[in-house]
């Protein structure tokens, strides 16, 4: 994301912040623990900036946010997901490329309940 201040570009790189290894262990790898305390309840952390941070924060987030809860919860209150592959043979490696770092594919079944 690219900044104006008083005609001085700021280049900010959220990577920086959600790759730093003293507040998520491992940030290379998936690992919903980094969200999770040690009774297994959700901890929100200010190191986790999906929709970047400050005044130029994304005007949708609250859209999306409650857009992704209802779409999830439809699912799994109407679905039992099974994969297609077994657990253990789920590979989990971050796709890099040049912009972005993604999930791998995965194929889900959607059986209905």
């Amino acid at each position: 994301m690219v900044i104006l201040v008083e005609g001085t570009a700021i280049v900010t790189s959220l990577s920086s912040v959600l790759h730093d290894s003293n507040e998520f262990p491992n940030p290379e790898t998936f690992d919903p623990g980094h969200f999770l305390d040690a009774k297994g309840n959700f901890k929100k952390s200010d190191y986790f900036m999906p929709f970047s941070t400050g005044k130029r924060v994304c005007l949708g987030e609250g859209l999306a946010r409650m857009e992704l809860f209802l779409f999830l919860t439809t699912i799994l209150q109407n679905f039992k997901l099974k994969s297609l592959v077994p657990p253990k043979d789920i590979n989990d490696t971050p796709q890099v490329n040049v912009i972005s770092v993604s999930p791998p594919p995965l194929q889900l079944c959607f059986i209905p309940v």
